[in-house]
C-alpha cells in the first residue's frame, strides 16, 4: 500500500507555485488558482482588495515595497489579495511537500496554509488561496463594485 502511494506521488504532476514573501515568511500559492496578477494602483484599487498579511494573520511591520494584486476566482466570485511582488514561479514535485506539525495544523488550515516545503532558503509555506478566501469570507460577486 505504501509503495502505491509513493508511486502515485512520483507520477503526479508537479505543483506550479507562485512564490512571494510576507512578514519575513515565504509563501507558495498554487499558480493554477491565480487568474490575474498585476501592479497595485493606489489611485484605482480593485474593489474589495485585501492585504494578504491581514487575511493570513501575519503581523508585519514592514511595508510592501512593490505591491501587486493577485486575483482568484470561483463560480462567479472573485477575491483580490495585495501581495509583495512575487519572487518566482516554480514547479515542485509533490514528494518535496511535507505535512504541517499537528500542533499548528488546525490554526494554519484556518489561514489557508496546508503544507510546507523545507529548503535552503528556509521553509516555504503552501497556501490555498481559495481556502483562505473562504475561511475569511472574502469572496465577492464578479463585477461587484460596492
Amino acid at each position: 500500500m505504501a509503495a502505491d502511494a509513493v508511486h502515485t506521488l512520483r507520477e503526479a504532476p508537479p505543483l506550479r507555485l507562485l512564490i512571494f514573501r510576507c512578514g519575513g515568511l515565504r509563501f507558495g500559492a498554487d499558480a493554477d488558482q491565480v487568474t490575474a496578477l498585476g501592479p497595485w494602483d493606489p489611485d484605482n484599487p480593485p474593489p474589495h482588495a485585501v492585504p494578504f498579511h491581514h487575511a493570513v494573520g501575519v503581523e508585519t511591520g514592514e511595508a510592501i515595497r512593490t505591491p501587486e494584486t493577485c486575483t482568484v476566482n470561483r463560480e462567479g466570485e472573485v477575491c483580490t489579495f495585495i501581495i509583495q511582488s512575487p519572487d518566482d514561479l516554480v514547479s515542485v514535485a509533490l514528494g518535496h511537500v511535507r505535512p504541517l506539525p499537528s500542533l499548528v495544523e488546525p490554526r494554519a488550515l484556518e489561514r489557508g496554509i496546508w503544507a510546507a516545503i523545507p529548503g535552503d532558503g528556509g521553509i516555504l509555506l503552501l497556501v490555498d488561496l481559495h481556502r483562505l478566501a473562504t475561511k475569511r469570507n472574502l469572496w465577492h460577486p464578479q463585477g461587484d463594485l460596492s
